[in-house]
């Protein structure tokens, strides 16, 4: 039981990670000026230099857009539209010495041309120790949508922008949001994560390089393994995994399947289903994943399928009617690919005994690029 539990943790951790995460588990209470504001759990991007804790409740979505880093929607529980959504972006300016109080003024009107933004206020005020702007004001047509970026300048020529946007009969609520979040945030250096990863990475690179079809063998499980999700003491789901070896196009292999049903309290359930198989050395790997978020022709379902051929991925991705098809190729380089069915095997494959941490490179189908992950090992429990 404690072994299905620690599995449980594991693996709660890795899929709301995940490119098929829709949302914040953890959900903890923050306190703003206005009201109260829930918060989720810490994203954290070391690569862009940022983290901070996203409204709970929300669906997070990575961006094709290279300005665009991440956002998170909030959806109407009765209807599944967006209600309102909360980004990050960055930009780089040309000019190495900013003076925020003209460069805000100009900013405003800039946004007044291109993004039709107006009735505008501009504020000076420091989010996280760094110097920033805040603008507030309503943008679009007739039915407009109110908005508040804030600019924060976080080095020389470089800007994080955190923004929000919904309806203005919502504009008070959203700036508690924005205001609890920016809170939160934490600005780091790029560089010195970077230094840090390649240490892990290539402790991640060992790890895999030393897979062997025995160790795969001793760290599935031979029977199903079923777990009650719980939350602050209530019932919210179950989880059903399977891990077998099996053949798959001819080639000896290890098979995760995945079954989750969970409602957790103030959210739409949610069913996520995974089957993901990889062979030993990693060169043929196979994925489908859905996760249907509500109920009724309201839900909004998110499916991926992909396979991984020696130096070659394909991957289809869908959201609701569009469904984009994607190919990328795996660098020679990257010996610390992670396929996603070891992924879910992983607190069976390291010493749990040794508190230390890997990272590895993992396949995004929503962006049809690699990101980072780390596994930090904290003991058995």
């Amino acid at each position: 039981m404690i072994e299905a539990r620690r599995h449980l943790l594991w693996i709660l951790v890795w899929i709301l990670a995940g490119v098929m995460a829709a949302g914040a588990a953890g959900q903890a209470a923050e306190k703003n000026e206005i009201q109260t504001v829930e918060l989720g759990k810490r994203y954290v991007d070391p690569l862009h230099g940022f983290s901070l804790r996203p409204p709970a409740g929300t669906d997070r979505q990575r961006q094709r857009v290279a300005a665009r880093l991440v956002s998170w929607t909030k959806r109407d529980p009765r209807t599944g539209a967006i209600a309102w959504t909360l980004s990050v972006l960055k930009v780089t300016e040309t000019n190495e010495k900013i003076e925020l109080k003209p460069y805000s003024q100009a900013l405003a009107k800039k946004l007044q041309t291109q993004e039709n933004f107006r009735e505008v206020t501009t504020e000076l005020a420091p989010v996280a120790g760094k110097a920033a702007i805040h603008l507030r004001g309503v943008s679009g047509g007739s039915l407009g949508l109110w908005q508040r970026q804030v600019w924060v300048l976080t080095k020389a020529r470089k800007f994080l922008i955190i923004k929000i946007t919904g309806p203005v009969d919502m504009k008070d609520r959203l700036d508690a949001i924005c205001g609890a979040v920016l809170a939160t945030l934490e600005v780091t250096d790029p560089q010195k994560a970077l230094e840090k990863h390649k240490e892990l990475l290539a402790r991640g690179e060992k790890l895999l390089a030393g897979l062997t079809d025995k160790k795969l063998t001793d760290a599935t499980h031979g029977e199903p393994q079923w777990c009650l999700l719980r939350f602050k003491g209530d019932d919210v789901g179950f989880m059903l995994t399977t891990e077998s070896a099996t053949r798959r196009e001819g080639r000896r292999g290890y098979e995760v399947k995945l079954w989750v049903m969970s409602r957790l309290p103030k959210d739409q359930p949610r069913l996520l289903k995974r089957v993901l198989f990889t062979t030993v050395d990693r060169k043929l790997e196979r994925w489908t994943e859905s996760l249907q978020i509500g109920s009724g022709p309201t839900s909004v379902v998110i499916g991926e399928d992909g396979i991984r051929q020696d130096d070659v991925i394909v991957c289809n991705f869908a959201r609701g009617d569009r469904i984009d098809t994607n190919k990328k190729a795996v660098p020679a380089s990257l010996t610390f690919y992670l396929p996603r069915a070891i992924g879910l095997l992983l607190p069976r494959l390291v010493d749990l005994q040794e508190q230390t941490s890997y990272a590895f490179a993992v396949y995004a189908g929503d962006v049809n690029d690699f990101d980072m992950r780390t596994l930090k090992v904290i003991g058995p429990d």
